[in-house]
């Protein structure tokens, strides 16, 4: 599984703990394989209330031969007929199967030339409108609200999972905290990218930045 230079520290420490990235085995357009080993820990994230989980989600990217997946098609069978899941520019698979997809143990079929290996990396992400200023009482909630889930979701995800302490803000530049008196605080970065720990930086009114982040990962303390 690949990773990109400015993220290879940060994702490979939540490898090592077993919850931002996971790799899928090597899978070919045969024989059909199990949705639950492709999306590991999905169940447990879809097993919590949704009321529980709307600040944060969980979010999977396809690669293939070390690249983000484009021109690749994968569905799940099912009784009813095959269910697309549409991959975005970046990887993204932008559907995820469903909890009685994984109960009924689907397979999941790729069309891709068959010599082809794939790679899955799973991360938590704020689900948070990308803006130059983002409310960090928003960004809060969501690492809250992901530490919750991850201690809810059941002894094995309980287990394997850190907790969440700040937020990486990729592809934002450079970034700044405004406290509530209107002084501003530099950012710290994580392997480049502005992150933001609300017990580090208290009383934080909002973060701006350079520009909208393309994603906001929630990350475990260094």
């Amino acid at each position: 599984m690949t990773v990109a230079p400015d993220r290879r520290k940060l994702l490979g420490a939540a490898l090592a703990l077993g919850l931002a990235a996971a790799a899928a085995p090597a899978l070919a357009a045969r024989p059909p394989v199990d949705v639950a080993k492709v999306f590991p820990f999905l169940d447990h994230f879809l097993r919590i209330p949704p009321e529980q989980r709307t600040a944060y989600e969980l979010v999977y990217y396809l690669s293939v031969d070390g690249r983000p997946a484009t021109g690749v098609h994968i569905w799940v069978e099912t009784p009813q007929g095959r269910v697309h899941l549409p991959i975005g520019a970046d990887g993204r698979v932008q559907t995820l199967p469903t909890l009685p997809m994984i109960k009924a143990h689907r397979k999941l079929v790729l069309d891709a030339p068959a010599k082809a290996k794939f790679g899955m990396n799973m991360e938590l992400q704020a689900k948070i409108a990308p803006a130059p200023e983002i409310g960090a009482a928003e960004v809060a909630r969501a690492i809250e609200q992901a530490n919750a889930g991850i201690k809810a979701s059941g002894p094995l995800l309980g287990l394997m999972a850190p907790k969440m302490s700040r937020a990486v803000f990729f592809g934002a530049g450079s970034g700044v905290a405004v406290l509530a008196d209107g002084r501003n605080v530099a950012l710290p970065t994580a392997e480049g990218q502005p992150a933001f720990n609300p017990s580090v930086i208290r009383g934080a009114r909002s973060l701006r930045f350079t520009h909208p982040p393309s994603r906001i990962l929630l990350a475990p303390a260094k």
